[in-house]
């Protein structure tokens, strides 16, 4: 195993030193690579081989992900300067030259697995990067096609295919060899592979854990609200650390946004139905893995609920009143929401704020309010209550890995910070995977005075 791994990183040294560093030539490599990802005649039948070999998610939506992704990142990338000088600062006589990383090591996950490799592969190759992608096992044989995809792309633009390689079936050992190996780690997995990546002794970057929780304040279109919760949380079966998770509502209108979001097509179970769904999804506290990434029919049919369901996208709501935790608090990678009730904007930030340290913290939670002198304020204690990287504001928080309604990278590592373990708190992107070399020319440096600098301190000439 170990001959392997040394065979791929050296295969992947050769081709990251023979790339011509010219930036009108990563750019015709990234447009093609590019578009060998989203053509559709080689993205129709990701979705379905996904689902057949993980059992997770939603066809349609993996491929509908998968494209808008690729597109997303696409247009990220499109005119960013990665190559040679990239930046001066006249004032400071400072100029950053931009520097590949070298071999990353790519670690993928089983939930939207295509689209982690494609946006990650995309990037790369903008900084001039080589790339190993190590899928997990369920996954490896739609991995496998995509990446022979994008090595005939290389080949097309004139670049070497060994700057994208797939490495072979590997245990966990084989994983940790790969990425001591390797010049940089991106692991997009679960906790262990995240906590793996970071005790192999080389820089990594990684997503972490998602529980989206939402605070819906008063005076705001719940018609609206609830459509868009609902087409987010029943989306791609609710597989994605994006997915509405929580939401924490006014206690006048709670039963009001229960109402439409029946009306948009969600389940709303009874008191009865939600302790039996709440058993069927954690028994024993734990998450049962058989109903992990499946359509909300199949939740309640295991829970011996009898419901006709208003077509594919349809998510089970919990309705839980007031402030309790429990595991349909927690990150569910299900199609399932938990609503809850708040009396007053401080104690619903502080609620969102428990539920995110017991699962989510520094990922992300949204806040649904009224754009009006106000709204800045409660935008402030969001971000002084809650341990949270993104704040998405009246918007889905679908949309915090990237999307067309927002100024957000596109991306499929979404990072939680220390809250959650990772080394950045923001979206991974193409600056993350280069290094700069910074030259520096003298300037006349305008010195601060002493009696500014210590303005606050009071008698600091007396210690003198």
């Amino acid at each position: 195993m170990m001959e392997d791994i040394d065979t791929l990183i050296d295969a992947a040294h050769t081709a990251h030193r023979a790339l011509d560093a010219n930036q009108h030539h990563i750019d015709r490599i990234v447009a093609h690579v590019g578009w060998a990802c989203y053509r559709p005649d080689h993205v129709a039948g990701l979705g379905r081989d996904v689902v057949g070999a993980t059992g997770l998610g939603d066809a349609d939506d993996i491929e509908e992900l998968h494209r808008n992704r690729v597109l997303g990142t696409l247009a990220d990338l499109y005119g960013q300067a990665t190559v040679g000088k990239i930046r001066v600062d006249h004032a400071r006589g400072l100029e950053w030259w931009a520097r590949p990383l070298g071999v990353i090591a790519l670690i993928t996950p089983t939930t939207a697995p295509t689209s982690a490799v494609a946006t990650t592969v995309l990037m790369a190759l903008k900084a001039g990067n080589a790339i190993i992608v190590s899928p997990h096992p369920a996954t490896r044989a739609v991995i496998e096609r995509l990446v022979a995809w994008i090595q005939h792309a290389l080949a097309a633009s004139g670049a070497s295919p060994y700057l994208v390689q797939l490495a072979p079936p590997l245990d966990r050992k084989g994983v940790a060899t790969l990425m001591e190996a390797a010049d940089f780690v991106i692991a997009t997995g679960g906790k262990g592979v995240v906590q793996r990546a970071y005790h192999s002794g080389t820089p990594a970057i990684s997503s972490g854990t998602g529980n989206a929780t939402v605070i819906v304040d008063e005076g705001v279109d719940l018609d609206e609200i609830a459509r868009t919760i609902t087409r987010g949380a029943a989306y791609n079966n609710g597989t994605s650390c994006s997915s509405e998770s929580n939401i924490l509502v006014h206690r006048r209108r709670y039963p009001q946004l229960l109402e439409l979001l029946s009306s948009h097509g969600a389940y709303v179970c009874t008191e009865e139905e939600t302790e039996r769904v709440i058993e069927t999804l954690w028994p024993d506290g734990k998450a049962c893995r058989n109903l992990l990434g499946v359509a909300a029919g199949r939740i309640l049919a295991a829970a011996g609920i009898d419901a006709e369901l208003e077509g594919d996208h349809a998510p089970i709501v919990l309705p839980r009143g007031g402030d309790s935790l429990g595991p349909e608090l927690g990150e569910k990678l299900a199609p399932v929401i938990t609503v809850q009730s708040w009396e007053d904007f401080s104690h619903a930030c502080a609620h969102a704020a428990e539920i995110l340290r017991a699962c989510g913290r520094g990922h992300s939670c949204g806040l649904c309010i009224r754009e009006d002198e106000k709204a800045a304020a409660k935008i402030a204690e969001v971000i002084a209550q809650v341990e949270t990287s993104r704040v998405m504001v009246n918007q889905s928080t679908m949309g915090n890995a990237g999307a067309t309604c927002n100024g957000l990278t596109y991306t499929s590592v979404v990072s939680t910070g220390t809250w959650g373990g990772c080394s950045t708190s923001v979206n991974m992107g193409v600056e993350h995977l280069m290094q700069y070399t910074v030259v520096s020319r003298p300037i006349e440096r305008e010195a601060i005075p002493e009696e500014t600098l210590f303005a606050e301190v009071e008698g600091f000439r007396e210690a003198e």
